[in-house]
């Protein structure tokens, strides 16, 4: 599977990095206006749930590859292939234990990526993007 899909997981890679690095040195709104610039591309389409299982592949690869950063991956990803999906965000606190964020991936009702390692159930939506 790793190889046939070799350029998708290596493009990933690039932009999980990219967008990782703008995090650290700005705020998700200019990633958001990036994606909302880029253009569909030509051709026939990768699946949603394919570019969702290599931004997970490829996001241990990246240092503090947060939450966030792979759901505007994807974002960027699906937005490349013509395809929508929402970021939502969401906030919980527990007894004792700060404050704590999360972000995952919806498109058609789905949870794409986020809901496998938290309990989103367990977090109050706050905004989709």
């Amino acid at each position: 599977m790793f190889r046939r899909h070799y350029f998708l997981l290596l493009k990933t890679l690039v932009v999980l990095a990219g967008i990782r690095i703008v995090l650290t040195l700005r705020s998700y709104r200019p990633v958001l206006a990036w994606i909302g610039r880029v253009p569909p591309r030509q051709g026939p389409r990768i699946p949603l749930p394919l570019l969702a299982w290599a931004v997970e592949r490829m996001a241990p690869l990246v240092p503090h590859a947060s939450c966030l950063t792979q759901a505007l991956t994807l974002r960027y990803l699906a937005a490349r292939e013509g395809q929508a999906c929402t970021i939502r965000i969401g906030v919980r606190q527990q007894q004792g234990k700060p404050f704590d964020a999360h972000a995952w991936v919806i498109a058609d009702g789905t949870v794409m990526i986020g809901g496998q390692e938290e309990r989103i159930e367990d977090f109050t939506p706050i905004v989709d993007l």
